[in-house]
Parts: C-alpha cells; sequence; structure tokens
C-alpha cells in the first residue's frame, strides 16, 4: 500500500488486494474495490478494508468486477443485494448502454436467426448487433467470452464464468 497525506490531515491509500489484509487500522470514507470477482483473499479484504468504512454520512463503498464464476467476494455481494439484503445496491451497466460499442455496418451486412432475437430482446440497432458479432470473432474464447466480458444481464455474467454452466 502507498499512503498519500495532505496538510489537512486528508488523504489516500493505495493498495492491492493481494495481500489480504489491506486496510486494516484505517478508516475510510470512499472505498473503490475494482475486479472484486479475481480477489483470492475475498473473505479476508471483507473482514478488514470493507469493516474500515463508517455506516455514515459521506462514506462510499464501490465494488465492481467482471464476473468469475460463483464463489468469491464478489459473487456473494451481487447475490445479497439481489435479494435486498445486507448494505449494498446493485446497479448494472449492460454493454449496449455505451454508446461507443458500435461499428460501422458494411453493405452486405445481414442479421443470423440469433443475431436477430438478440437485437429484438434487448432492443439493440444494427451497429451494436455488429460490433457485438466482431467482438466475438475477434475473440479467442468466442460467444462465452463476450457475454462474460460484456454481459446484457448479471444472470448472463455469472453463467458464462462457469465451464460448466448450462
Amino acid at each position: 500500500a502507498t499512503r498519500f497525506t495532505f496538510a489537512n490531515k486528508s488523504g489516500y491509500t493505495v493498495g492491492t488486494a493481494g495481500e489480504g489484509q489491506i486496510g486494516r487500522g484505517f478508516t475510510i470514507r470512499k472505498l473503490h474495490l475494482s475486479e472484486a470477482a479475481f480477489y483470492q483473499n475475498g473473505e479476508n479484504i471483507s473482514a478488514g478494508i470493507m469493516k474500515a468504512v463508517p455506516d455514515s454520512e459521506g462514506t462510499e463503498v464501490i465494488v465492481e468486477s467482471t464476473a468469475n464464476g460463483m464463489n468469491n467476494l464478489f459473487y456473494n455481494l451481487v447475490q445479497k443485494a439481489k435479494l435486498g439484503k445486507g448494505s449494498y445496491e446493485l446497479i448494472f451497466i449492460p454493454w449496449f448502454w455505451q454508446e461507443e460499442y458500435r461499428r460501422k455496418i458494411p453493405k452486405d451486412f445481414y442479421l443470423s436467426d440469433e443475431e436477430g432475437i438478440y437485437k429484438g430482446l434487448y432492443n439493440l440497432d444494427d451497429e451494436q448487433v455488429y460490433w457485438r458479432r466482431i467482438e466475438i470473432e475477434d475473440s479467442d474464447g468466442g460467444i462465452k467470452q463476450f457475454r462474460r466480458e460484456y454481459p446484457a444481464t448479471v444472470e448472463e455474467a455469472f453463467e458464462a464464468s462457469q465451464d460448466n454452466a448450462l
């Protein structure tokens, strides 16, 4: 961890999740845990750094990640938030809300049956569908990797991150 302290006694600390003990002994007002599904010591982190954020005005915790299976800190927090349990609110942003995820369609563009269904399901335009197609074609992991990296729903993200998911 690296700690920076300012003249007014405020500061910030940057640390990695690898050690698992980051945050103990601090009082934290703003906490951002990035790619939390990949933390090897998720439970230790939760017991340490998450408890360093008081439940008071002006504090905030953001936990974000790409899905990585169903047995980790991030998955557990998401599932509790979906049920309205605990103190976290689930905010999911599907890939197609991003304006830049579009690609100019070629003159010979056509929709496959699967793409037509997907387009209708999520109210996409052809440029979004074509961007999706190229992302899938360019990926070594194909459609499964696309669903994991660019899920349309929370459920899709976790399903796609499982090797044996149905």
